[in-house]
């Protein structure tokens, strides 16, 4: 795992999302250390579905807030804050993109990204609890649980740690929330901010306006 920058993390094979860190500054955690594994090890007779409670999950947000537009991509669709700024790009593998908060002063501190991966070499479950054992073989306190995702024959997972960022000065809230899309895809949304902060921060309110098109 990257613990540098001031994204949660960065793919550690997959070149064509690699060369994407300076754009997005952001995401892939999972999209990323999935990519890297190998899809020939199976989890048999291992039963890896998230049973954790989480303390906060992702709240469906059934308006758009005021003052936020939406923003769409490949299957998707949420609401950002309307002065957050936008990057993005298309790869080989799906596309990346992410909304920040404006930082007057070095990297963001708040964001949300998206990262879509076309076509899934590994199974959302099995990506969501690789993450799960890379993040507590790292010290982090992980918590992986089901979540909403496009409908009852298709529920997500909500993955949520904390880490240090700029060094180890400060603490920060990350959620990862995988999504199964439409044509198979796997829609995986990254959020965090200063873990102090991140209740109040738009971040949960931005994931909670995730839809998944059908």
């Amino acid at each position: 795992m990257w613990h540098g920058g001031d994204g949660p993390g960065e793919p550690p094979t997959r070149g064509a999302l690699r060369r994407t860190i300076p754009l997005v500054a952001v995401t892939v955690v999972a999209v990323g250390f999935a990519a890297g594994c190998s899809s020939d090890e199976p989890f048999a007779g291992s039963d890896i579905r998230p049973t954790a409670s989480p303390s906060a999950s992702v709240t469906p947000v059934p308006q758009r807030p005021v003052g936020s537009r939406e923003v769409t991509g490949r299957g998707w669709s949420m609401a950002v804050p309307g002065q957050w700024e936008e990057r993005r790009r298309a790869v080989s593998t799906g596309e990346v993109a992410r909304w920040s908060e404006p930082s007057v002063e070095g990297p963001a501190r708040t964001a949300v990204s998206v990262v879509v991966e076309t076509k899934p070499s590994t199974p959302l479950l099995e990506q969501s609890y690789r993450l799960e054992q890379r993040l507590r073989e790292n010290d982090r306190t992980v918590v992986r649980s089901a979540a909403r995702g496009r409908d009852a024959e298709h529920p997500g997972v909500l993955v949520q740690w904390t880490e240090n960022f700029r060094g180890d000065e400060q603490r920060r809230e990350v959620w990862q929330l995988f999504l199964p899309g439409p044509g198979g895809e796997i829609v995986s949304v990254v959020g965090y901010a200063p873990a102090d902060e991140f209740a109040t921060s738009s971040v949960p309110e931005v994931m909670g306006t995730v839809e998944i098109g059908t």
